[in-house]
């Protein structure tokens, strides 16, 4: 039986991963025994694949207003899991998977934002809204000294205001 507890997840800015398959295999399936992948700066199209063997790939590779970069998920293949229709957003870049572990459905998100659009607010509160247990994972290009060195941009602090206006306001939820 499957332990959500141990439930590894690598996340990875793949800066474009096509030509670093076998780099992103050897770190993921070999070193770390993974059994998630959040990919965002894909950078793939639709005639390059997205392959490593006993991982099951889903991906978006640009968002439908001509902005982006691409983002993917996979999921090691002996996982039972679903790909889940995204939430809608103007900017977020998503794709999304559902797992039941325990009795208990955990919702899987990789995440992207142009550096060139507005963070919005609502895209963040659809996505965290999507289920009751919520992993997002991604590159929000929000620069914040409280999770980055160095000053923060205007991304940074909106989403700070979002995270701790939607702690406060959300009552406790049980740990899984």
């Amino acid at each position: 039986m499957f332990n959500h507890h141990e439930l590894r997840i690598l996340y990875w800015n793949a800066d474009g991963i096509h030509r670093k398959q076998q780099e992103l295999a050897d770190l993921a399936v070999s070193t770390l025994k993974v059994d998630i992948i959040a990919l965002c700066e894909t950078r793939l199209t639709n005639r390059l694949k997205l392959n490593i063997p006993g991982y099951i790939s889903y991906r978006q590779d640009k968002h439908r207003n001509g902005f982006g970069q691409g983002v993917a998920l996979m999921i090691r293949s002996d996982l039972v899991h679903n790909l889940i229709q995204t939430p809608n957003t103007e900017n977020l870049e998503t794709i999304g998977i559902s797992l039941n572990i325990s009795n208990e459905t955990i919702t899987i998100f990789s995440i992207y934002l142009s550096p060139n659009l507005p963070l919005i607010t609502k895209d963040i509160d659809n996505i965290m809204s999507s289920g009751t247990k919520v992993i997002a994972m991604g590159d929000l290009n929000s620069k914040h000294p409280l999770w980055s060195p160095g000053p923060s941009n205007n991304h940074g602090r909106k989403l700070l205001t979002c995270l701790v206006t939607n702690i406060l306001s959300t009552p406790p939820r049980s740990q899984f």
